[in-house]
């Protein structure tokens, strides 16, 4: 059966009703201007519904036991969006985060953060294609600058540090160690022409050029 409930602080739902409780399609007003369209079971938002936020916000997908659940897609008053993978109202699986500067993420999200495979491109051209953690680069990754840059290797809180190899546009390339975004430790520069000069590095700085013997 339809019906229509209203309560005293202003709330009022219309839709379909089984034993006393929401269930089939119904619409949802809070006294706040928020609202929520869509199925019901057992008094609970489930299955395909949007909710609107009185301040323009919105999510619009699959719900379980009144929280998102499954595929769905949230947009915020100022641009920003996410349309993916939902547990328990969280993000968690694969999904894709856009923000009004024309940058995104696209990968895996886990408990409302970054976290596994991904690729992350700014709106300025940047872009790193790689581990992520807790919404930091913590593993192996790409990352290329819209100049022709690029470095390919190991991060740690999302820095250079481990073995990598930095390209430049010219041809050049350094390729070994790193820490803390810095050149350090044992490496090679291949200029470019080609040729190859082995040196030690400390926290970007070079020490000294390794001679090469027979």
């Amino acid at each position: 059966m339809s019906g229509r409930q209203v309560w005293k602080e202003g709330s009022y739902y219309e839709g379909y009703w089984k034993n006393s409780c929401a269930h089939g399609h119904g619409r949802l007003i809070h006294a706040d201007g928020d609202y929520y369209e869509g199925e019901w079971d057992n008094d609970k938002a489930h299955g395909q519904g949007k909710y609107v936020h009185a301040d323009g916000a919105s999510y619009e997908g699959s719900w379980k036991d009144d929280k998102q659940d499954g595929l769905g897609h949230e947009i915020w008053p100022d641009g920003t969006s996410y349309k993916g993978a939902y547990i328990q109202s969280k993000k968690e699986g694969h999904g894709i985060f856009k923000w009004p500067d024309g940058s995104y993420y696209e990968g895996e999200f886990l408990d409302n953060a970054i976290h596994g495979m991904g690729t992350y491109v700014w709106g300025d051209g940047r872009t790193y294609i790689g581990q992520w953690r807790q919404n930091k680069m913590p593993g192996l990754g790409e990352f290329k600058w819209a100049d022709g840059r690029r470095y390919k290797g190991s991060y740690q809180n999302d820095k250079k540090q481990g073995y990598g190899t930095f390209d430049w546009p010219d041809g050049s390339k350094y390729v070994g160690e790193w820490y803390d975004g810095k050149q350090h430790g044992l490496g090679s520069v291949v200029d470019e022409k080609g040729e190859e000069h082995r040196g030690r590095w400390d926290n970007g700085t070079l020490l000294e050029w390794i001679t090469q013997k027979d």
